[in-house]
């Protein structure tokens, strides 16, 4: 019977893969008799069916090859952007790779969940997402506050047009007002209902 209880591969981000990448994937899954194998929406590898003592042994023979980051509360979900579609707008990669390398001196109050689109079809959903990006020909919009589940919320847009090479810096300081402000395991969207957009809107453009 095939194990459906898959398990994250921790530390792995792999939204597009090279031919070599992929031999390795096929290499592994028969050498430690992988069952499944799917990737996740934030480009992470979930696996079934591994021997818990051989999990280690996997993960260093991933990494290898394969990029790692740090274990973060940030959760990142991309499209190709102006990479590979048609629809492209936005850098994606440049962005989401920039996000990822962020350090902060505190954890964030609760996990936090950031969708980057590529263009205003909005594929990855940044209006539910605790920080949303959109792309146009005139800049980025960033949206912050956004929730699906079961208590469902808009975001809010903070900030319309703005250049990429500004675009980190709000984000990081919309993170920065979030962890000094939040109760713990409060995540964006209850916490912007509480402090008032007006209010974090100040906050932001004051720094």
């Amino acid at each position: 019977m095939t194990n459906h209880n898959f398990k994250t591969v921790p530390g792995l981000h792999l939204s597009t893969f090279s031919v070599p990448e992929l031999e390795l994937l096929v290499e592994s899954a028969r050498h430690f008799n992988i069952q499944q194998m799917r990737f996740t929406p934030t480009g992470q590898i979930a696996i079934s069916g591994v021997d818990e003592t051989d999990f280690p042994a996997l993960i260093t023979q991933f990494q290898r090859f394969m990029k790692t980051i740090e274990k973060s509360d940030l959760s990142i979900i991309s499209c190709s952007g102006c990479g590979t579609c048609k629809y492209g707008l936005g850098d994606t990669a440049s962005v989401v790779q920039t996000i990822r390398e962020m350090k902060f001196d505190e954890p964030l109050p609760a996990k936090c969940k950031i969708a980057v689109a590529g263009c205003s079809r909005c594929c990855t959903m940044p209006f539910v997402r605790d920080l949303g990006l959109i792309p146009s020909p005139r800049g980025w919009k960033l949206i912050f506050g956004g929730n699906g589940g079961q208590t469902p919320r808009i975001g809010d847009i903070i900030a319309d047009r703005v250049e990429q090479h500004d675009l980190i810096g709000l984000i990081f300081n919309c993170l920065q007002i979030y962890t000094a402000y939040a109760q713990p395991r409060q995540r964006t969207s209850r916490f912007i209902e509480e402090f008032g957009i007006e209010r974090f809107k100040n906050e932001l453009f004051s720094k």
